[in-house]
């Protein structure tokens, strides 16, 4: 019984494994399969056969048609790559590229099909890696990301950007193309192309060096050094933080070159290598090849690019398990101070007045007739064609009148620190009114703040009487002072006075941001107004503010002209310590980061151009032309709206009309239909944009835009030079005259192998082939023992 017992157990394991086998080989065959199905189902579709997709369709068109064109890409060799200091303070760096498409990652399974191989400490790599990359948009972006592939992790060293849409079919394009340094990973792949096309990374740090040499010529300027260059340097390539780290560089290169002189031996190449302009160079063979024929790729003439990732203007740095996004705060400073000025102060706010001034009858003049107007459009909607035209004629003409202007936009909210602002804070009558103002004045003015404003109201219902104040301005100034000796009504800033020093961050006439650059003889202060990004300021107005000629030299994209100013225009503005914005939480900082980036969108928009616009036309300021002529074709039509009802009989036969009649119909009646125009233009937007047949047409009318477009790389590309003697050396490189070997499957061979097999190459003595060969003395062959080259689909050699 035992016996038959122990065979019943030994009976029973072996049922359990072989159903354990067997249920191994059944999940093994369902994950083949799978695998076999979902390879067939993200498998493309022929881009002949299904080339109609391409009007018809074209979001779905790029999803799901295989490539018109292939970009074969030959990454020979990169050279003064940005190396980083090692733990025993050596520079050093284990550089591999990655290509991505559009920002994504190539759509392949192989890594050699995306990625180089990994060379050893070294900024001169050879790698001579072939690859493709598959285009199916005319405008699609190649990027090129230079890695050093770390123990820990690859970290992103530089990058080369590159359009499809510039390069010519059929033809080779060998040379250096700059790398650009990681911190420019910002905004779109358009933008950062756009900027790389027209200025070299090692331009602008060339034109940053020469404004730092000569703000630092004089030491008392060595504060206002780095304002004054960021000024003079184009705001989307962050010059600023630029120039700092390249002086800082620059030192460290003179420390290195000095430890080697006191040492006695010569300065090493590392040295040179950090006082840089780029991030170095690679050494790129590029091919635009159709694969499908004329007709098929001018249907690919429809495709957009997807939408572009965008990267913001803040630079993602690690932080433990945190990601920390890098921001100025300063900056933000700024814009938020900026965005108040411009949309609160100048814009709602004056809006806000315009309309309170007529609609509390402050001039009855004016608004008596709009208040009859607004009756009789109540009573005829019909008679809106007259009351309309008329009102924008007059009240625009009323605006170029710049003192009644004054009192209908100006108020406790938005009235200027001044003699005239006071006037216009009083005229209001207004006790809340007057205590906004006085609490701006302590705010924005002395540097201070409120402590109890119900007390601050009963200071302010006493320094005006009858919309006139009792006092100066400069007396309104004393008594807040005063007050703020107790600190029990206002707290003022004991520190904030009318003291300046070279460098210090000013704010002009409660407006403009600028930098103190120097001390005028007469007593005024020299200053540089800050690149203002938000407006297009017109120079000769800005200069003929100030009381100064515009110089035969200054043009409107420089802003770091220096203009004297009187001190008491100037205020300190709120300074940013570099210590107080490291001891920001980050989750603060990225929310702040976060909302820096949604007012830059805006700030790209058309949404401040139009405001700039818009407030020169209304205030005939700048655009006298613009403005005059909306009033003469407001009044030509309230005139002939008045001739038509009263002239013109409604009964008439269409056939005794004049031409004057028929004109005067025409506008009237265009003008009374203006609803109906535009309910018309919204119904069609709604059906006809979204309708099969006009994504046809509109996918005509692409194609043929863009057929007569000529692809002008590489003389558009700045960041590219052709070096005829290195591409020679890349081609005497060739090794028996094969192919480049695959060094991922070759550090799977052992050493007894590699010497023996004639299709292995001893890699000594390809090593000595390349410093043999002329301009490649420095440059260093992959290592295929490296972790990162030791690829898992390579199959170990039978033995």
């Amino acid at each position: 019984q035992a016996a038959l017992a122990d065979g019943f157990w030994v009976l029973v394991k072996m049922d359990r494994l072989a159903n354990t086998e067997l249920s191994h080989l059944l999940t093994r065959s369902s994950d083949s399969a799978a695998d076999a199905l979902l390879k067939r189902v993200e498998q493309k579709d022929d881009f002949h056969s299904k080339r109609m997709r391409c009007v018809t369709n074209p979001d779905r068109a790029l999803e799901t048609l295989g490539p018109y064109a292939r970009l074969e890409v030959v990454i020979q060799c990169a050279k003064d790559l940005l190396p980083r200091e090692s733990w025993i303070g050596q520079m050093t760096l284990d550089p591999c590229v990655e290509v991505f498409l559009d920002d994504l990652e190539l759509e392949t399974e192989e890594k050699s099909a995306k990625q180089t191989w990994v060379v050893r400490g070294t900024t001169r790599p050879v790698w001579k890696h072939p690859l493709y990359v598959d285009v199916l948009s005319p405008s699609s972006m190649v990027r090129f990301q230079v890695y050093d592939d770390q123990v820990v992790q690859k970290v992103e060293m530089g990058f080369v950007e590159i359009c499809v849409g510039d390069i010519p079919y059929d033809t080779k394009i060998s040379g250096w193309f700059e790398v650009r340094f990681q911190d420019n990973l910002k905004k779109t792949s358009v933008q950062r192309y756009a900027s790389h096309c027209a200025m070299r990374e090692d331009e602008v740090g060339m034109a940053a060096a020469d404004i730092g040499q000569k703000t630092s010529s004089d030491p008392r300027d060595a504060k206002s050094a780095s304002s004054v260059s960021s000024s003079a340097v184009p705001v989307d390539l962050r010059a600023r933080r630029q120039v700092t780290e390249r002086a800082l560089l620059k030192t460290k290169t003179y420390i290195h070159s000095f430890s080697h002189a006191c040492a006695g031996s010569a300065s090493s190449g590392v040295s040179r290598e950090l006082d840089r302009g780029n991030a170095g160079e690679l050494f790129l063979q590029l091919r635009l090849v159709k694969v499908v024929s004329g007709i098929d790729s001018t249907f690919a003439l429809a495709l957009d690019m997807p939408a572009p990732k965008s990267y913001g203007d803040y630079v993602l740095e690690e932080e433990g398990q945190k990601v920390r996004k890098s921001l100025d705060l300063q900056e933000v400073v700024d814009t938020f101070s900026v965005v108040k000025i411009r949309l609160w102060e100048d814009c709602i706010c004056c809006i806000y007045y315009y309309v309170r001034y007529i609609a509390t009858w402050q001039q009855p003049l004016i608004s008596l007739p709009i208040f009859l107007g607004a009756c009789a459009t109540c009573i005829h909607a019909y008679w809106a064609t007259i009351v309309v035209p008329g009102t924008v004629g007059c009240l625009l003409s009323l605006n170029g009148w710049g003192t009644l202007r004054g009192k209908m936009t100006r108020g406790g909210l938005n009235a200027p620190f001044t003699q005239d602002g006071f006037r216009q804070a009083a005229r209001w009558r207004k006790t809340g009114e007057m205590a906004q103002y006085m609490k701006r004045i302590v705010e924005d003015d002395l540097s201070g703040s409120v402590q109890d404003m119900p007390q601050l109201r009963r200071y302010a219902r006493v320094v005006f009487r009858d919309g006139v104040p009792v006092c100066t301005f400069e007396d309104l100034k004393a008594i807040l002072r005063r007050l703020g000796e107790k600190e029990e009504i206002v707290k003022l800033d004991t520190h904030a006075d009318l003291n300046f020093n070279k460098g210090d961050l000013v704010i002009v006439d409660h407006h403009k941001n600028a930098t103190v650059v120097g001390f005028g003889s007469d007593g005024k202060i020299l200053i540089t107004y800050d690149f203002d990004k938000h407006t297009p300021d017109d120079p000769k107005a800005e200069a003929a503010s100030d009381g100064v000629k515009k110089s035969t030299q200054t043009t409107p994209t420089s802003p770091s002209r220096e203009l004297p100013v009187d001190p008491v225009r100037l205020r300190h503005r709120q300074t940013i310590k570099r210590y107080q914005a490291w001891l920001l939480p980050t989750s603060i900082r990225n929310s702040m980061a976060d909302a820096m980036e949604q007012i830059e969108k805006i700030e790209r928009s058309a949404l401040y151009p139009a405001l700039h616009f818009l407030t020169q036309v209304v205030t005939w300021n700048g655009r006298k032309c613009i403005s005059g002529l909306i009033v003469v074709t407001s009044l030509l039509l309230f005139a002939l709206a008045i001739r038509t009802e009263t002239v013109y009989e409604h009964d008439s036969d269409d056939d005794t009309r004049s031409l004057e009649e028929w004109g005067a119909v025409t506008v009237i009646t265009l003008m009374r239909n203006v609803d109906n125009i535009i309910l018309f233009i919204l119904v069609f937007l709604v059906f006809v944009f979204n309708a099969k047949w006009f994504n046809v047409f509109a996918s005509s009318l692409k194609v043929l835009s863009r057929l007569g477009q000529k692809r002008k790389a590489p003389d558009l590309w700045k960041f590219y030079r052709e070096d005829e003697q290195m591409e020679k050396a890349m081609e005497a490189l060739n090794l028996n005259g094969g192919d480049w070997p695959d060094f991922g499957k070759l550090a799977k061979l052992p050493d007894s192998l590699r010497g023996a097999m004639a299709s292995v190459p001893d890699l000594q003595k390809v090593q000595a082939k390349i410093r043999s060969i002329k301009g490649l003395e420095n440059f260093k062959l992959v290592d295929p023992t490296h972790p990162s080259n030791q690829t898992s689909s390579a199959t170990a050699p039978a033995k």
